[in-house]
């Protein structure tokens, strides 16, 4: 055995690029996710551990004195979208597009300088194992297996806040058109009755994926799935959305991140807040439930700001469609992150902690961040006790208006459920306590309960 591809964690989906990175490497392919660590790892030579989320980079982080000891004579190496964004203990570094250099990496020829070669199509099949895997959860509450795809790679935006660009800069690849249906194909074949696209934004290339969803739907019009979209895309492309819910589309995540305007230019979202409610209004007409993500606590961040999220969420019927631990994050800055310059200038940034594998900033007032934590903490019980969606909020709500100095509000009332999937999504967040201790522990699967972070 010369070489393994490890996976630490990618949302419970199906590690696509890891599978991908392992074809193209001629590896063996472990998903630290919901397997342990094999015995052969002894007689590995090299080995390739994915961080493309912050979250895995933390999990990498507790894992490498541990490889360090099981393979002695083991050369190591990161890859991903935050391979170069974080500082970790390995010999050697490769972006998400590096695969060339990585493969030359792989077989000790680094020295002998191999020309780089176009990147490739990212959808090689190998082995795929859907148990273990998060899994769609319909409205009706049932529960089907679920399978993960890409039709495109990086993304087209800089939104500052978002690891893509650091590594993309602006740029996509498109996904070839058959490895997508064949991967769609052979999941569909081992039990997947719903798709999550993992594109950044689905709409990047968006006659490219209206004909991926076209040939999906013809080849499996039971299948149901789930994209990540834009609000700017949502608007600009409104006119598509009939056709993606009648080709099975149950649920749009979209990055909403904030309800002040001010807030939204810092991160360069490209969108208002009342954009915001537009994005709401062409989705739920046309069928498709919004689950929005957002990054509550910045730099910028007013506790006027929590209020009016709040009062958002409630106006727009979104209870149902918010996982309680949104509401605790805080703005994640790594190095190289297109906003931390931004936070330099403005005096907002402390120094480089590398514990953290993140640079550390401080609230307006100290009582946001202790807001903060509050609130992640709330969403900690509230998912260990499997507490309806409904009653955290309000006790997340009433927290906000006593720190704001207001009435508590009336209760909402209980919504109806909301399609989703059995993990969390959010974007550029400080990983909850847990999920890092349950990491450090060795522990698999990683569910819902846990609040993982995703880039």
């Amino acid at each position: 055995m010369t070489a393994v591809v490890l996976s630490l964690y990618d949302l419970g989906r199906v590690p696509i690029e890891a599978r991908s990175l392992a074809a193209q490497l001629d590896a063996r392919l472990v998903d630290l996710s919901t397997e342990a660590i094999p015995d052969w790892i002894t007689d590995v030579k090299a080995i390739v551990v994915i961080v493309g989320m912050h979250t895995a980079a933390r999990m990498a982080e507790r894992l490498l004195p541990q490889l360090r000891i099981l393979a002695p004579h083991a050369e190591i190496a990161t890859t991903g979208l935050y391979a170069r964004l974080v500082e970790l203990p390995v010999d050697a570094q490769f972006g998400p597009e590096e695969s060339a250099a990585l493969r030359a990496w792989v077989r000790g020829n680094l020295s002998r300088g191999e020309a780089p070669t176009a990147p490739g199509s990212g959808l090689h099949i190998t082995p795929i194992d859907l148990i273990g895997a998060a899994r769609y959860r319909s409205a009706d509450g049932r529960e089907y297996l679920a399978g993960a795809i890409a039709a495109t790679r990086g993304c087209l935006h800089r939104c500052r806040h978002c690891p893509v660009p650091v590594a993309y800069d602006g740029r996509i690849h498109l996904n070839s058109a058959d490895a997508v249906a064949a991967s769609i194909d052979e999941q569909v074949s081992l039990g997947a009755r719903h798709m999550s696209f993992a594109d950044p934004d689905f709409l990047n290339a968006a006659g490219h994926a209206q004909r991926i969803v076209a040939a999906m739907h013809q080849r499996h019009p039971s299948l149901t799935w789930d994209a990540t979209i834009k609000v700017e895309h949502v608007l600009r492309h409104r006119d598509r959305f009939a056709e993606f819910a009648a080709s099975g589309c149950t649920f749009v995540i979209s990055a909403f991140e904030s309800v002040d305007d001010a807030t939204l230019l810092e991160l360069d979202k490209g969108h208002s807040a009342a954009d915001e409610s537009t994005a709401v209004e062409i989705l739920r007409r046309a069928g498709i439930d919004v689950r929005p993500s957002w990054l509550p606590f910045t730099p910028w961040t007013t506790i006027d700001h929590i209020v009016d999220l709040f009062a958002f969420v409630a106006d727009h019927d979104l209870v149902a469609s918010i996982d309680p631990v949104q509401y605790g994050i805080r703005l994640l800055v790594p190095k190289g992150s297109l906003v931390a310059d931004r936070l330099h200038e403005q005096g907002r940034l402390e120094t480089y902690d590398p514990s953290a594998l993140a640079f550390p900033w401080t609230a307006h007032i100290a009582i946001l961040d202790e807001l903060a934590v509050e609130l992640a903490i709330m969403a900690e019980k509230a998912a260990i006790e499997t507490e309806p969606n409904h009653v955290t909020f309000d006790n997340m709500r009433a927290a906000v208006h006593d720190v704001a100095g207001l009435a508590i509000a009336a209760p909402v009332s209980v919504p109806r459920v909301r399609p989703r999937m059995t993990e969390t999504w959010f974007c550029c967040a400080e990983p909850m306590a847990s999920q890092i201790r349950d990491a450090s522990a060795g522990r698999s699967g990683l569910t819902e309960q846990d609040g993982p972070a995703h880039q």
